[in-house]
């Protein structure tokens, strides 16, 4: 059984609930408890929620990076290795009878996502496919983009017919990158089965898409925008919120 965190914490006079599987263990002096089942999590989050005003349903760490609202962190380097370790345990529970795994990341931070997670299961004696999918040609509103997005290429070096993918993004938000990249997927063959795996979920989804294996929960206001990253990309692991003033996909 894979325990659950939820707990309170305080920042700036603002109450904020956490939800996730991974401890919190940078959130020193929030909160928090662990709970062993679905039934008892539900109960609990219905408990906090009811001490909370719509406007505080936010998930906040007390090790801020910044003072200012323009940048505060959700994870940092141990916390996002924590979030890894158990997204890896889950998946390797769910498929204990199946030796063969294929990881499929999407363009840009997904990639390194998923490389995190095929590591981890190729250390639990798994073998791993790795593939890398680019969306652009797949998103619903491209035809209306000021700017396209540099096109990547996809990578699927494996049969994809029969295979348990999983699939990996680092953020999910409406679900629109994540409905483009299950249709690009199925050109690739017919898998056993697809799975979606994700470091952060965040609510306000368009498309009745959601995620089998998640590291933290987060609700943000609209201006607000969830970024990841990496030490193999961008030099260093970290998830944190920032302004956003566009509107992702």
């Amino acid at each position: 059984m894979i325990n659950l965190y939820v707990g309170v914490t305080q920042f700036n006079g603002l109450a904020y609930l956490l939800v996730g599987p991974c401890g919190f263990g940078l959130l020193a002096g929030a909160d928090t408890r662990v709970l062993g089942t679905d039934e008892q999590l539900h109960c609990s989050i219905g408990r906090l929620h009811s001490s909370l005003t719509p406007r505080q349903h936010r998930l906040e760490s007390r090790h801020v990076t910044s003072q200012t609202d323009k940048l505060r962190q959700l994870l940092d380097a141990s916390g996002m290795g924590r979030c890894l370790d158990e997204l890896a345990a889950q998946i390797a529970e769910r498929w204990k009878d199946k030796s063969r795994l294929a990881l499929v990341g999407v363009y840009r931070r997904g990639v390194p996502f998923a490389r995190q997670l095929a590591n981890r299961l190729e250390a639990m004696g798994k073998q791993v496919d790795f593939g890398k999918i680019d969306i652009t040609q797949y998103r619903d509103d491209l035809q209306t983009m000021k700017v396209v997005p540099q096109l990547r290429g996809s990578e699927i070096d494996f049969d994809m017919d029969d295979a348990v993918v999983i699939l990996c993004d680092e953020v999910i938000y409406t679900a629109r990158t994540t409905r483009a990249a299950l249709e690009e997927l199925l050109d690739f063959g017919r898998a056993r089965c697809v799975q979606i795996a994700v470091l952060v979920d965040r609510s306000g989804r368009e498309l009745p898409i959601h995620p089998d294996y998640t590291g933290i929960r987060v609700d943000l206001p609209l201006q607000e925008r969830v970024s990841v990253r990496f030490a193999e990309h961008d030099g260093w692991d970290e998830v944190f919120v920032r302004q956003w003033e566009g509107r992702p996909a």
